[in-house]
């Protein structure tokens, strides 16, 4: 939480947000990360997606890409569908007090509605936050393994036969992607690595 929180207040400065208000969202934001329901969709996914734009950014992610890291699983439920535009729409409101431009906002908003389906249409700005989200796909075998453990723990609720259908399903659409990675960096680190785990994971399935 505390690499976290420090990055969060980064944020805020570079923003000219550094208010107490600011570290008060940045609180909410931790405590919605830790929610016990979470498994792999916590705090650090956050540090590690952040870590990954900074990979595929030179260091220089924009404003709008590290904005939708911290919101863009900030409402997770594993039971419901729409758990993506109810996160664009708490990152709208809870910006909204602070005197950042509107067009941030929106750009951030529409980043975090893209992580439903993970598809890009040509927008640069949301092709690499989306390839950062993804870069655990093309994680060493130990640290994917241990993602998709907790994605299964995520979806404990569910019958195993259904989780492993749903979830074979959720890897063949990856698999057969002609590219996983929309940026020509994404592939160029993860792509072959991902598709091995992928396959692995899904023959074990």
């Amino acid at each position: 939480m505390a690499e976290f929180l420090t990055r969060w207040k980064s944020l805020g400065t570079e923003l000219g947000c550094a208010v107490a208000a600011w570290d008060d969202v940045g609180d909410d934001l931790v405590t919605r990360h830790g929610e016990a329901h979470r498994s792999y969709h916590v705090a650090r996914h956050i540090d590690a997606v952040v870590g990954h734009l900074d990979q595929l950014t030179s260091g220089r992610p924009a404003p709008a890409q590290v904005l939708a890291a911290f919101f863009h699983d900030a409402v997770y439920d594993p039971r419901r569908s729409d758990n993506e535009v109810v996160s664009a729409r708490l990152a709208a409101e809870s910006l909204e007090p602070f005197d950042l431009d509107a067009g941030l906002i929106a750009d951030a908003c529409r980043i975090i509605e893209a992580t439903a389906g993970h598809e890009a249409a040509d927008e640069p700005l949301v092709e690499v936050f989306l390839d950062a989200d993804l870069a655990v796909l093309g994680a060493p075998p130990a640290v994917y393994d241990s993602y998709a453990a907790g994605i299964a723990e995520e979806y404990s609720h569910m019958a195993p036969e259904d989780f492993r259908a749903g979830r074979r399903h959720v890897l063949d659409h990856f698999l057969g992607r002609g590219n996983i990675f929309s940026t020509s960096r994404g592939r160029e680190l993860f792509e072959e690595q991902a598709r091995l785990n992928l396959a692995r994971e899904r023959s074990a399935l």
